[in-house]
């Protein structure tokens, strides 16, 4: 699988992890052409790491005045630069308490500028995530069951925006009334997909919910998406897909397909 910006022919290779559901569902969408996908929000990816370069310089020219080079470091997209900052920051931190009081008696807003470094590095590592749809109100019928439902972390997966509350959802809002008609189980597949840059991992269901769905005769602890797949390698790739999703996510009306 892969995907592909239309306006740029720039792609990302996907490890399929449900591939009949995904096929099932592209195809589907390409029979009523609606296989082309639009991000519902824009990334703000680069302004973020112009911020945080902006506060990295700032700050170093306080720290000159106290002879501190600790933070004299480069910084990208790369998640390695990033996590030498973090680590430098929270270290510096540590040697010198009070160094946030003592740079603000030097220059007003200085703290502020060293507290930034660190929220602009967790702000730009969860940066890269978007929703995409293609605008149609079709949901295809899921003749695969709600079972294929997960709560595992996926680069890909199709998010819950269905007419309903999903099992999970009445369990986390104490819904008791598990009978009524409003319970849907991505029942349908609809025109809604989730792409992010984080680690896949695997998610144990919560015990309290599987003793939940057993107390109320719900046979399965239904998950709260069905993932698609994982992009190709992403520890080793991170970098390159950070300035893919930055380039192509900040074009106005970059299209994206997915190909099987």
């Amino acid at each position: 699988m892969k995907l592909i910006w239309q306006k740029s022919g720039d792609f990302i290779e996907i490890q399929p992890l449900n591939l009949a559901v995904a096929e099932y569902f592209f195809e589907n969408c390409k029979k009523i052409n609606q296989n082309i996908f639009y991000s519902e929000n824009k990334i703000n990816t680069n302004q973020i790491l112009e911020d945080l370069v902006l506060s990295l310089k700032k700050i170093n020219e306080i720290f000159e005045l106290f002879k501190i080079n600790d933070l004299k470091l480069s910084i990208s997209f790369n998640q390695d630069e990033l996590n030498l900052l973090h680590e430098r920051w929270v270290l510096i931190n540590r040697k010198y308490p009070m160094l946030g009081s003592l740079i603000e008696k030097k220059q007003k807003g200085s703290k502020k500028c060293l507290d930034e470094i660190n929220i602009l590095i967790h702000e730009l590592e969860t940066s890269f995530e978007l929703t995409l749809t293609n605008n149609s109100s079709v949901y295809f019928v899921n003749n695969f069951g709600p079972e294929v439902t997960s709560f595992d972390k996926a680069n890909i997966f199709l998010a819950y925006k269905n007419l309903g509350r999903q099992s999970y959802d009445k369990f986390i809002n104490f819904d008791k009334s598990t009978k009524n008609l409003d319970r849907n189980d991505f029942i349908e597949l609809g025109g809604y997909i989730k792409i992010n840059l984080q680690r896949p991992q695997s998610v144990p269901v919560s015990p309290d919910y599987i003793s939940w769905c057993n107390n109320n005769n719900i046979v399965f602890p239904y998950g709260d998406k069905i993932n698609l797949g994982n992009f190709l390698n992403i520890e080793e790739n991170l970098t390159k897909y950070r300035q893919l999703f930055n380039k192509n996510f900040c074009l106005e009306k970059n299209e994206v397909i997915f190909e099987l």
